[in-house]
């Protein structure tokens, strides 16, 4: 089975799960009790002059297996990510292929005062309201996962909880569905879902192609401050970079390594392919 399609499989079982543990009226009951306020997660990012770093913990994935096992060290990270540059931080809770946990957003949010956003595979309007009650600022959905509608109606949601989306798409007509269903915050994916593989061009050729007012982000496969300066002519806003500092000796070091860099605008082009 297509290794994408096994993990909406098993995360639709996941909901399931939750579902029936917490029922939705638990988590309305939650939510007009009264949380926090969100911690602005797009107003983050967009008020840097420089490129944002947002810093994911991610312990494994399906590609690659185990990256880290510094599980029990888990605040430790998050707390060296916030002293060393990070605008925001990525906490990947999908269980069985990237080895995370919804908890995990509670655990950063208790040793870090940066917007945290929840990555997963967002399927269901209830993960958008348990999202809220867990504490994240901001969700990941994915173009790709969603039809316009859906992602409409899902940002919809987000929104009158207070959360921001960051929306992912890897091709040209993923990015159109996004932009019209009214995203402004997009997520460029390097990586394609389908077999894993790593291209930087993909942020290129799709860069030119993002409405001006939207806030970009490149995803996956950024390792050093070249490729950041290389996708900083694209006119990116940010990037989110997990396995590269996850496998760093030094993560601080590495992530002081990736922050600096002069943001450009983003000039209108015509894209063909």
């Amino acid at each position: 089975m297509n290794m994408l399609k096994e993990i909406i499989k098993q995360k639709q079982e996941e909901i399931k799960k939750d579902k029936k543990n917490f029922p939705f009226k638990f988590l309305l009951q939650l939510i007009d009790e009264g949380l926090p306020p969100t911690r602005g997660f797009f107003r983050k990012l967009n008020s840097s002059s420089t490129i944002s770093v947002i810093a994911e913990l991610k312990f494994a994935s399906p590609s690659k297996g185990i990256i880290s096992d510094k599980k029990k060290n888990l605040e430790k990270i998050i707390q060296i990510y916030t002293a060393n540059g990070a605008s925001a931080i990525s906490v990947l809770t999908e269980k069985n292929f990237f080895k995370g946990d919804p908890d995990y957003i509670r655990q950063a949010k208790r040793v870090t005062d940066l917007p945290i956003l929840r990555k997963d595979f967002i399927l269901d309007e209830y993960q958008i309201f348990q999202s809220r009650c867990l504490g994240a600022d901001a969700i990941l959905l994915i173009a790709r996962l969603l039809d316009e509608p859906t992602l409409m109606r899902f940002q919809k949601i987000a929104s009158s909880l207070g959360v921001d989306c960051l929306v992912e798409v890897h091709n040209k007509e993923e990015l159109i569905k996004a932009t019209t269903a009214g995203s402004k915050m997009i997520g460029i994916n390097n990586r394609n879902l389908m077999d894993f593989s790593i291209d930087l061009s993909v942020t290129t050729k799709l860069s030119s192609l993002v409405p001006q007012d939207c806030l970009l982000v490149s995803e996956s496969g950024i390792k050093y401050q070249e490729d950041i300066r290389r996708l900083g002519l694209c006119g990116i806003d940010a990037i989110l970079v997990g396995e590269t500092l996850m496998t760093a000796h030094s993560p601080g070091d590495k992530l002081q390594k990736l922050t600096g860099v002069e943001k450009k605008r983003r000039e209108k082009q015509v894209y063909v392919g």
